[in-house]
C-alpha cells in the first residue's frame, strides 16, 4: 500500500487503522499474532485500544502491511 500512517494520526487511532488493514487483507488475529511473535490476545487488546501500541510494534505492523509511518 502506498500511504503514510501519519496522515491518519489526527483523525483515526492507530489501532483502528491496523485492524482495518488486517481485516481488509483477510488476515485473522491469530495469523497476525504469529507474524508479530506475540499472543492472539495481545493483538486483540491492541485492536480494541485496551493496550497502547508501542513504537516497536508499530514498526513491525508497518513491515507486515508494507506501509510507512512518515
Amino acid at each position: 500500500m502506498n500511504f503514510k500512517i501519519d496522515s491518519f494520526k489526527s483523525r483515526i487511532p492507530a489501532n483502528t487503522v491496523f485492524r482495518c488493514l488486517r481485516v481488509s487483507s483477510g488476515m485473522t488475529t491469530r495469523e497476525l499474532a504469529r507474524l508479530l511473535d506475540c499472543s492472539n490476545a495481545l493483538v486483540t487488546h491492541y485492536e480494541m485500544g485496551h493496550r497502547e501500541l508501542p513504537q516497536k510494534r508499530i514498526d513491525q505492523l508497518c513491515r507486515v502491511f508494507r506501509i510507512t509511518q512518515n
